[in-house]
């Protein structure tokens, strides 16, 4: 995986997406549920109170990096590329995430 810089707001929205993604996760649900909808999130579920425009600038700036797909529907998913660098920031203790 490239070296990747995301601003501080990029960094932020990828920070909520992926724990969700990861309490998803916990949740232990089965497989056949887990597969359609375990990385597919709806925009206004994660960041209700952002304001529209900065976290679709954070948002665009991740799809432009390849970590989610955000669709015109006003949903993204996010990508294998997006977790394997959370997880190896993680490992590096370079993330301020707490799961």
């Amino acid at each position: 995986m490239p070296n990747i810089s995301l601003s501080q707001n990029a960094d932020n929205a990828l920070n909520v997406i992926y724990k969700r993604y990861q309490t998803r996760l916990a949740s232990n649900c089965d497989n056949n549920t887990c597969a359609c909808h375990l990385r597919a999130f709806a925009i206004n579920s994660l960041f209700p109170n952002e304001q529209d425009s900065e976290i679709m600038s954070a948002l665009l700036e991740l799809n432009e990096n390849k970590l989610i797909k955000l669709f015109s529907d006003r949903h993204i998913v996010i990508n294998d590329e997006a977790i394997t660098y959370l997880e190896n920031q993680l490992q590096n203790g370079y993330n301020k995430l707490t799961i």
